[in-house]
């Protein structure tokens, strides 16, 4: 099974996916942010939409195959992926539909990669998100059909919590029926 966990730059992803790599080391394994392995001061800066494409694309296919050779050595374990293949969409200079055709895919193929996609967002974003037309449109998450979507708290901790009952769920194979119903409940109750 692979868990995307997926949210906006700085929202803490890398910092709770550790928290869960520690929290669960014999029921889990980290695919770490692809950003976090390449050295990018050696990668050649795009000058023009044709490089940046090319960067995007480079970057989606690493993703992809680095969740490939982790996902080959998990054996039962849960896949925690660190973001996501799609990730580059949030800097595709073109269409949707032009990044699929472009690396040959569809949304559906690449959505049903991920078993499950938990989307971390702060108060804020959920403040912009309604007003930023161009966001909800890439917002093609929640098409999955087992998309789960917290807001992270102000108190770090109990967003850590909330995380780790999703994640001890997601690993007891509950249903999503009910792990959205627990996401709706009080976490103070903690």
């Amino acid at each position: 099974m692979k868990l995307a966990i997926i949210g906006q730059p700085g929202v803490g992803k890398t910092t709770f996916a550790h928290i869960l790599e520690f929290q669960y080391p014999n029921q889990i394994v980290l695919v770490p942010d692809k950003l976090d392995l390449l050295n990018k001061d050696l990668i050649p800066e795009a000058k023009n939409i044709s490089g940046h494409k090319s960067y995007q694309k480079a970057l989606f296919y690493f993703q992809r195959e680095l969740e490939e050779l982790v996902c080959s050595n998990a054996e039962k374990k849960l896949v925690v992926c660190d973001g996501s293949a799609l990730d580059v969409l949030n800097s595709w200079p073109d269409s949707i539909e032009s990044f699929f055709d472009e690396v040959r895919s569809t949304l559906k193929k690449e959505l049903d990669r991920y078993d499950w996609v938990l989307q971390i967002s702060s108060i804020n974003e959920e403040n912009e998100t309604h007003d930023n037309q161009l966001l909800d449109q890439k917002n093609f998450w929640i098409q999955h059909p087992r998309y789960l979507s917290i807001t992270k708290d102000k108190e770090f901790n109990l967003c850590a919590k909330k995380i780790s009952n999703i994640l001890s769920q997601i690993i007891r194979k509950v249903p999503h029926k009910e792990i959205m119903a627990s996401i709706n409940k009080d976490f103070c109750m903690y």
